[in-house]
């Protein structure tokens, strides 16, 4: 799903680490299957994240109809 979410918003697993501080290695090991689990922080980070792109997704479809 992580995977998918950065290949639809076209952001690279290094710039996903910059803006949520999750380091790159910690996602890379999520999406390869390496680790099952993430701490609660990074898990909390990359959720914040998603939050703010739904909200401008919805902002924008909001305003072009």
């Amino acid at each position: 799903m992580l995977d998918q979410l950065m290949e639809k918003h076209n952001i690279s697993q290094s710039e996903l680490g910059r803006v949520t501080g999750v380091p790159q290695a910690t996602i890379s090991r999520y999406i390869n299957g390496t680790t099952k689990s993430l701490k609660f922080h990074s898990l909390k980070a990359l959720a914040e994240y998603r939050w703010k792109i739904s909200s401008r997704e919805e902002m924008r479809f909001k305003t072009e109809s």
